[in-house]
């Protein structure tokens, strides 16, 4: 999949769910399997405002 796609994505489903600036989002991974979803949702989230690690 695109990349900046899925960041997309990621930036609607978080905006869908109601994250918003000055939030802190924790995203959970398997250990370093699927880096790419974390990294795009920890884009979303700076885009948001929010804190994300």
């Amino acid at each position: 999949m695109d990349q900046n796609l899925f960041n997309d994505i990621c930036l609607q489903q978080l905006t869908l769910s109601g994250v918003h600036e000055g939030e802190t989002v924790v995203v959970l991974t398997r250990g370093g399997e699927r880096g790419e979803y974390a990294d795009a949702f920890l884009w979303a989230i700076q885009r948001l405002g929010a804190t994300g690690y």
